[in-house]
C-alpha cells in the first residue's frame, strides 16, 4: 500500500496502489472490488478509492484533512466485493502533522519531550551561572530543589525518549534508520585467478 507515512493537515494527500493480496493470498485487482482506507487516532477518517488506469487512486482532500488532529493514526486498508464481504489488504501508520498555516503567531512545535530537554537545561544553566540555592524555608514552607546530578540523569532520560522521536519521524518521512549500522563481510584468505 503507497499511503504515506507523514503528511501535513490542510494538504490534499494522493496515492495509487496497484493490485492487492489479503493475508489468504487472494488477488484484487482495481475495477471488480472496491478499496477502502480507514484512519483512526486523534480523529478519524474513511476514504473509497477510485479505479483508473488499471490502478486505484485514493484522495483524502484539504478540508478531510484539515480536520484531523495532528499526531500518529493507525490506518487499514481493505476491498469490498459486490457482495460487501471485507478483506484487509493492508495496514499501517501515518503521521499527521500540524497544519502550520492555520497557526497562530507564537505556536511552538517542540514535542513534550524536546520541551522538557529544554526546561532541565534552562535550569542547569540558571543554576551554574546564578548560583541558584537548593533548599529554602520561608514562614515554614519549604522547598527542595533537584540536585544537578539529579537533573543530569533526567536530561539523559528525556534525550533518549527524544532521539526516538527523532528516529521514528525520518523512518516514517522515508530518510531512513539515523542509527543504522552497515557490515560488509568479506572473506579471508588468499584470493587469486578467479577462485578462493
Amino acid at each position: 500500500m503507497n499511503i504515506p507515512g507523514v503528511a501535513a493537515a490542510g494538504d490534499t494527500i494522493t496515492w495509487t496502489d496497484d493490485a492487492v493480496f489479503d493475508s489468504q493470498g487472494n488477488f484484487y485487482e482495481p475495477g471488480s472490488v472496491t478499496l477502502g482506507y480507514s484512519l483512526r487516532g486523534p480523529g478519524a477518517l474513511d476514504v473509497t478509492a477510485e479505479a483508473a488506469g488499471g490502478q486505484w487512486s485514493t484522495t483524502i482532500t484539504a478540508a478531510q484533512s484539515s480536520v484531523l488532529g495532528a499526531g500518529r493514526y493507525y490506518w487499514t486498508a481493505y476491498v469490498k466485493d459486490a457482495d460487501e464481504n471485507r478483506y484487509t489488504v493492508g495496514s499501517g501508520q501515518i503521521t499527521i502533522q500540524v497544519d502550520l498555516v492555520a497557526q497562530a503567531a507564537g505556536y511552538d512545535g517542540r514535542s513534550r519531550a524536546k520541551q522538557i530537554i529544554d526546561a532541565i537545561e534552562a535550569e542547569i544553566l540558571s543554576r551554574t551561572t546564578n548560583g541558584a540555592t537548593l533548599e529554602y524555608t520561608i514562614a515554614g514552607r519549604s522547598l527542595r530543589k533537584e540536585t544537578l546530578q539529579s537533573l543530569q540523569a533526567l536530561r539523559a532520560e528525556w534525550v533518549a525518549i527524544y532521539a526516538r522521536e527523532v528516529r521514528a519521524q525520518r523512518i516514517a518521512q522515508g530518510l531512513g534508520d539515523p542509527t543504522a549500522r552497515f557490515v560488509q563481510f568479506r572473506p579471508s584468505g588468499n584470493f587469486s585467478g578467479g577462485k578462493w
